[in-house]
């Protein structure tokens, strides 16, 4: 099972805010476009379980049952 404050390197009391900062940093990182081959499809991976975790939880609702 994914932990998705381990993806996000987040504690689980972190706001939105640190939430989002955090996000927007390591997609940057890993962003597809910044490799070729298969590197581009493990960053490609990684993004699709990054986004995972920062919908869960970015949602109020979400987050609470997660």
């Amino acid at each position: 099972m994914l932990n998705h404050y381990e993806i996000l390197s987040v504690t689980t009391d972190a706001p939105f805010s640190v939430i989002h900062s955090v996000y927007n940093a390591i997609l940057k990182k890993h962003s597809p476009e910044n490799y070729e081959g298969d590197k581009r499809i493990q960053a490609e991976k990684a993004i699709k379980r990054l986004t995972t975790s920062y919908v869960i939880l970015s949602d109020k609702t979400k987050r609470r049952i997660y």
